[in-house]
This record gives structure tokens, C-alpha cells and sequence, in this order.
């Protein structure tokens, strides 16, 4: 195997964590969903439960947060209401809302990511290497982007599906990548 340099995983930084994985956004996500249709009988368990496994199996995935980008989940058999969002069997979930149902969670992501480059300065971060289920999430790739960008760095910021490492970054130093948890 001569030619090939491999590369070892050091510690850079001492690690850190918070609960701010995706399930805190189906919480989330679920407050809304409690607060929207309170007193609204027609939305029961069952339909809470299936708007639930819609939002985990498609929109949490997808959301970008796009301004004009709204998000549908199908609620057959309830009446259309204008105030609540519902139209032809659909509920439609507008941006902006999703943007806050998201928001927690992803600062909080942002700011530890950020604390853990923070922390192996002088070091210069290149790559920032998301893994799990949200770290899959496009919106959260965005939002570290813009917060390392107005940090006035560089590092690229990318996911694996890899659901065993929380985040990795990728320094250029002796030892050239640095594991984070």
C-alpha cells in the first residue's frame, strides 16, 4: 500500500453535547401541531399519529427552509378550514413555522459546532461533518454555513449517513482530522 497517507482521529477540542437531536424537533413539531388543533375534535390520536409519521418521514427530511417552499402533510376527513391550513384533505404547514418548530434545535447545534471550532483555534477547521439523522437535514447544513460564514471562516460543512459519529471536522494540522461528540 505504498503511496497512500492515512489518517488517524484525534481529539482537538474537549467534547460537548446537548440534547438537540431530531426528536426534539418532532416535540416541537408536536407543541405545534397540540397548540393549532386544540379543541378541534375532528383531529384525533390516530390523525395526530399519522401526521406525526408524515412530518418525520418527509418534511423533517426535506425542510430547507426556503421562504416559498410550504410543506403538506394529508389529513383526509377533515372539513377544509382556511384558519387551520386545511384544503382538499391536505394541511398545509407555511415556512415561517417550521422555520421556528426547527430553530431551537438547530441553534443550539450551531452554537456547539461553533464552540468546538472555537476551541481548536489556532487550528484552521476546513470541513465540518455532520452524521445522524438531522445532521442529514439540509436546513441545518444552511444555518452553520451562515454562522460560519459570519464568523469569517471557511469550513465546508457536509453530512454522512453515518448515524454512529455526531459531527467530525477536518483540521489541517499534524494529525489532519479531529473528532467531535
Amino acid at each position: 500500500m505504498a503511496g497512500l497517507n492515512p489518517r488517524s482521529l484525534v481529539e482537538a477540542a474537549p467534547g460537548s453535547g446537548g440534547l438537540c437531536g431530531s426528536t426534539f424537533i418532532n416535540r416541537a413539531f408536536e407543541v405545534w401541531l397540540d397548540r393549532r388543533f386544540h379543541g378541534f375534535a375532528a383531529f384525533d390520536r390516530d390523525l395526530k399519529t399519522h401526521v406525526m409519521a408524515q412530518f418525520e418521514e418527509k418534511i423533517k427530511k426535506r425542510f430547507k427552509g426556503s421562504a416559498n417552499e410550504p410543506y403538506k402533510c394529508e389529513v383526509i376527513g377533515l372539513p377544509n378550514n382556511s384558519a387551520l391550513g386545511i384544503w382538499n384533505g391536505r394541511l398545509t404547514i407555511p415556512t415561517n413555522e417550521l422555520r421556528a418548530i426547527f430553530k431551537e434545535v438547530t441553534d443550539r447545534v450551531v452554537r456547539l459546532v461553533m464552540d468546538q471550532i472555537y476551541a481548536t483555534m489556532p487550528a484552521q477547521v476546513t470541513t465540518v461533518v455532520l452524521a445522524g439523522g438531522l445532521g442529514a437535514n439540509e436546513y441545518l447544513e444552511l444555518e452553520l454555513e451562515r454562522a460560519i460564514r459570519r464568523a469569517g471562516l471557511s469550513a465546508a460543512v457536509k453530512h454522512v449517513m453515518n448515524r454512529s459519529v455526531s459531527a467530525v471536522l477536518h483540521c489541517q494540522m499534524v494529525l489532519p482530522t479531529l473528532a467531535v461528540y
